[in-house]
């Protein structure tokens, strides 16, 4: 009997509807639950074009870009590989002082050591220097002293929230503490006039410590909601939807200062007769590992919650009842996306409904279509109407992954491996957009081979 194996991916962005082919667009309405001053805002999602999506001309998978970035590596042991600014790469112990090496255990069973010295990073076995090995499921490759996890370049980039755009020509930047500036369509202005959406005018005004936003009485308000996001402007801080602003390189990755002192004799001059005894003297030498721009821990006290609806009507769902596949794959795709910064994704029994759906219809259409794994489901529709389907609150962002085996074992790990080695399916599976995740692998027999057909969807129906 023949083996094979095809996977198929299919990306869709926040807020879009449709498949790998043409969009349709699909509008939702939700009523989010706010304070004063403004209340009962009625927000609406459309539909907005797909990412541009290219397909190899080697294979079926249908390959999507997205901004995912990774800057550090975590180890067991409470190890971390960072990137510093300037290229280079720093490794932080448990009690985040810098370390000269990293010894761990790869998946294949060997103590592999990376070393990070005047002549960059490298890494060995034993006394062979290696640059490639795989860690928990991953590829880890260190060439030209550059460091690549899952495929991605481990790089330095700023993750910190200091900028906002509150429409596309209005932006607020965070400087430094406490102090924001505005700018209109790339240009620092004084003020600028926006647009809650309750339609109510206000003026937002920089000062020189925090920024105000003043409404056509001339009186001060503390919040606003635009375009579904609550803005706190309150106590000179600038919160959006619960998170804080805080100038660039606010969440950096810093280690320890460390200082080591050491003490010498002096030797006698022999010219010195009166000399007899030796003096010592005290060498103190400072290592401080790669520091940036910090602020004060204490101004950066986060602001109590805000009223705002940011949790999903499923959450006391998550984890119930999900399947055993769904949960080893959980642990397989959070750990990966940890090591991304990414969100954790939770699992739910409906969505575990939902794959069964899509497994069994992908293996029907499979058949019916020239072995071919579709997306759309068997009536035409988009697949993410299956999450309507099972009773699931109206999506937001979705994707889906597809794979089969025939006469193959695969188990959960072998599925989500081959994913993670497929560009497209792995930028699913860091979706940064997605909230919950469920599998399902469906079996069937035809002219005496077996097949497995799995799909594995992502949703999110959280603004």
């Amino acid at each position: 009997m023949k083996k094979s194996v095809l996977i198929l991916c299919c990306v869709m962005a926040a807020s879009a509807l449709g498949s790998c082919g043409e969009l349709g667009e699909k509008k939702s309405s939700r009523i989010a639950s706010l304070s004063a001053p403004v209340t009962g805002i009625t927000t609406t999602t459309k539909a907005i074009p797909a990412p541009a999506v290219t397909t190899a001309a080697t294979d079926s998978r249908t390959e999507v870009k997205s901004p995912v970035h990774c800057r550090s590596i975590e180890f067991d042991g409470g190890y971390v590989l960072f990137a510093n600014k300037d290229g280079t790469y720093t490794i932080m112990n448990s009690s985040k002082k810098a370390v000269k090496s990293l010894t761990l255990t790869d998946d294949q069973g060997d103590s592999v050591t990376i070393i990070t010295d005047k002549n960059g990073i490298r890494c060995m076995l034993g006394e062979q220097e290696i640059y490639e090995f795989s860690y928990k499921g991953n590829s880890v490759w260190i060439i030209d002293n550059s460091v690549f996890f899952a495929g991605t370049r481990v790089e330095y980039y700023d993750n910190s929230f200091h900028s906002f755009a509150i429409y596309d020509g209005v932006v607020i930047e965070c400087i430094g503490k406490n102090k924001f500036i505005i700018k209109e369509d790339g240009k620092k202005v004084d003020k600028a006039s926006i647009t809650d959406d309750n339609g109510v005018s206000y003026s937002l005004e920089a000062q020189s410590k925090g920024i105000w936003i003043v409404n056509s009485a001339d009186e001060l308000v503390l919040s606003v909601v635009i375009n579904g996001k609550y803005i706190d402007v309150a106590n000179d801080h600038i919160i959006v939807n619960g998170q804080n602003m805080v100038p660039p390189g606010a969440n950096d990755i810093s280690t320890a200062t460390t200082t080591t002192t050491t003490t010498k004799k002096k030797e006698a001059d022999p010219k010195d007769k009166e000399t007899t005894t030796a003096k010592p003297t005290t060498t103190t030498t400072t290592t401080t590992a790669p520091q940036y721009d910090q602020w004060p821990e204490e101004e950066y006290t986060e602001a109590p919650e805000q009223p705002v609806v940011t949790e999903s009507p499923m959450a006391s769902n998550k984890n119930v009842g999900i399947s055993e596949n769904t949960e080893e794959l959980l642990k397989l795709v959070n750990e990966v996306r940890k090591q991304y910064g990414l969100n954790e994704l939770y699992g739910l029994a409906l969505l575990d409904d939902a794959c069964a759906i899509r497994a069994e219809e992908t293996c029907e259409q499979f058949f019916e279509n020239n072995e071919t794994l579709i997306h759309s489901r068997p009536d035409g529709s988009g697949c993410e109407t299956v999450v309507e389907e099972v009773g699931l609150p109206d999506w937001t962002a979705y994707c889906e992954n597809l794979a089969y085996g025939m006469n193959s074992n695969w188990d959960v790990k072998d599925v989500f491996n081959a994913w993670m080695n497929s560009e497209g399916h792995r930028k699913n599976i860091l979706n940064p957009d997605v909230k919950y995740m469920g599998v399902y692998c469906y079996k069937t027999t035809k002219d005496g081979n077996d097949y497995y057909f799995w799909a594995q969807f992502f949703y999110n129906d959280t603004f």
